[in-house]
Order: structure tokens, then C-alpha cells, then sequence
């Protein structure tokens, strides 16, 4: 009996992790630093895979060009959190992340600071269609 409770305590899913729904989406970006005389807003479209929906390191920018590297990423139904290093920069950080609207929208930001340093980026995305 207690094999049989334990084999139905696995099969039963769990809450489904946030993630966003495959797809084109538009992403606008605005980051405002200390080293800036004005934030700056840059808006960029990028196909979201199914590989890619729950992963917020594929739809959060390419750090990676930057040496920048997301650690103790956490999620829920709904939103992301992570901490994020840069060791090239000297930078550290935190982030957040939220998937609404079944997964049609979100919103994010990241701050980061280093020696006499700080920026944070906020950025917001719609699923417009399919992948083109």
C-alpha cells in the first residue's frame, strides 16, 4: 500500500513552471546607469522556440557576448528570479521576471552594480505571432 501511495505522489505533475508561449515576440528594453546621460530603449523581435519558453537565459538578452552569467535561477507558475554575475565587468546583480497572460506577455528587470557602477534594465515582451 505505501508503494502504491508513493508511485501516485510522483505521478501527479506539479505546478507548471512559468514559461512563455512559443512564438515571435517584440521585446522592448530600457536601461538607465549611472555612466548614461539618458536611459536608453532598445527594441528587438526573437523567435521563442519550445526549447527556449522556459528558459529565461534564451529570452533575456546575449549576456554571454558580455561574460555575464545567470546563477540560483528560481521559478514558479509565474515568475522567474535569478541572481546574475559578470566577472569580466566586475558586476553583480539580481533579476526578476513575470509571465502573464497564459504566457503572451512579460515583464522583467535586472540591476546590476559594480565600482562605481550601477544600471538597471527593464524590459517588457508580447507574443505577436508565429516564428517568421
Amino acid at each position: 500500500m505505501m508503494r502504491f501511495l508513493l508511485l501516485c505522489l510522483v505521478m501527479v505533475p506539479g505546478p507548471a513552471l512559468a514559461r512563455l508561449e512559443q512564438g515571435q515576440w517584440t521585446f522592448t528594453s530600457t536601461t538607465t546607469s549611472t555612466a548614461l546621460k539618458s536611459p536608453q530603449t532598445t527594441m528587438y523581435e526573437q523567435c521563442i522556440r519550445a526549447a527556449e519558453a522556459a528558459n529565461p537565459r534564451a529570452w533575456m538578452g546575449q549576456r554571454n557576448a558580455t561574460g555575464c552569467q545567470f546563477v540560483g535561477m528560481k521559478s514558479t507558475q509565474e515568475t522567474y528570479a535569478w541572481e546574475i554575475t559578470c566577472p569580466k565587468a566586475g558586476w553583480k546583480g539580481s533579476g526578476s521576471a513575470t509571465v502573464s497572460a497564459k504566457g503572451r506577455a512579460m515583464q522583467a528587470q535586472t540591476r546590476v552594480s559594480g565600482t562605481r557602477f550601477e544600471m538597471s534594465t527593464k524590459v517588457t515582451g508580447k507574443r505577436t505571432g508565429g516564428c517568421r
